[in-house]
Parts: C-alpha cells; sequence; structure tokens
C-alpha cells in the first residue's frame, strides 16, 4: 500500500468510516458503533438515531439483494425504527429514519429478490413466512408495524395469499397488492401521528 492510500484509510478510520465489502467493491461507510463516543455531547433524539444505525453499521441487514439476518431481527429493527418514529418527530434525522423503517417493512412483506417471501413458482405467499408475519401481527398488535402487516395479510386474503400472478411466462403484478404497497408510506404516517409521545 502506497503512502496516499495509506494517508486515505488512515483518514477513514479516524473520521469513524470504516470500509465494507460487496459484489467485488469496496467502499466506506459511516461506523455508527464508533459514533456511540459522542453520545454524551449530542441530543436524546441524535443518540437514539446513533444506536439504531449501528444496528445496521455492525451488521447490514441485507447484501447481494439477499436477507443476510434473521426475520426475527428484520422485525426488531423494523419495530425500533418505529419507536424512534414516534419518539422524535421532530428530528432532523426523522426523514432518514422513515425512510430506513419503510424499506426494512418492505422487506418484511415482500423479502429481497434472493430471499422472497413467496415462492418463486407460484408467486404465492410461502406458509412459514405466513406463519411468521400472523404472530408478528398478533404480537405486536399496538404498534404500527403489527397494523401494516395485519393489514397486509387482509389483503393476501382476498387474492388467496397471491402476491403476483404468472401471465403468459411473466411475473406481473395483482393490483390490490400493488395499492396497498403504494399507499404504504401515507398509511405509516397517519398511523405515526396517532401514536406520536413527542410534545
Amino acid at each position: 500500500m502506497d503512502l496516499t492510500k495509506t494517508f486515505i484509510a488512515t483518514s477513514l478510520f479516524k473520521g469513524k468510516y470504516k470500509l465494507e465489502s460487496a459484489e467485488g467493491m469496496i467502499f466506506p461507510v459511516v461506523d455508527f458503533e464508533a459514533l456511540k463516543s459522542f453520545q454524551a455531547s449530542v441530543s436524546k433524539p441524535i443518540q437514539a438515531y446513533i444506536a439504531l444505525m449501528a444496528e445496521d453499521s455492525n451488521q447490514p441487514a441485507a447484501k447481494d439483494a439477499g436477507l443476510v439476518i434473521p426475520r426475527e431481527e428484520l422485525f426488531q429493527r423494523a419495530l425500533h425504527a418505529e419507536k424512534y418514529l414516534t419518539s422524535y418527530t421532530a428530528s432532523p434525522r426523522y426523514d432518514r429514519i422513515k425512510q430506513r423503517y419503510l424499506n426494512e417493512l418492505h422487506i418484511v412483506l415482500l423479502g429481497l429478490n434472493n430471499t422472497p417471501t413467496y415462492d418463486w413458482e407460484t408467486f404465492k405467499l410461502q406458509p412459514a413466512m405466513k406463519q411468521e408475519l400472523q404472530k408478528l401481527a398478533q404480537e405486536q398488535a399496538n404498534t404500527v408495524t403489527g397494523t401494516m402487516v395485519k393489514e397486509f395479510l387482509a389483503v393476501l386474503q382476498k387474492t388467496k395469499d397471491q402476491l403476483y400472478v404468472r401471465d403468459q411466462g411473466e411475473q406481473k403484478e395483482i393490483q390490490a397488492v400493488r395499492a396497498y404497497m403504494d399507499q404504504m408510506e401515507q398509511r405509516v404516517d397517519t398511523l405515526i401521528r396517532t401514536r406520536t409521545t413527542e410534545g
């Protein structure tokens, strides 16, 4: 390693970055675990933000279009993000956490390309995944996450657990499922407003 590369690497580490790799590339990411050393100097919303982001900084939820943590851990991360949103609506990091939450909720419901919640052949929700979602909806009935999952399952009840259909050999969207996913952010905003604890 030449002096320039050494200087860059040293600067990254001092600046609380670390190196990650994916699909053959190496890139710097913020090391939120290292940022915890500043916890005493920042506000409670930022303390909570750093702690929340450290979850993914320490162990990313997804790599190479696949979930690499247990789904139970994914559920917990979504619930942690939800708690932040209902607790710190005025936080300057609110929008960033909301986007993270929406991404996690999307993975909870549909999975990722390499780890979908549905069967690739039939496009039907896998029975084991359905049981997990039913359990989450029941155990977290009073949360935004539990409500969203319950509503999603109600949509799938009408589609007989089909998330997509095969039409002339191609995967096609089901309108009811697409409509639910399209209004997900608006619905989350509404539910958060009813559960906010700030102020």
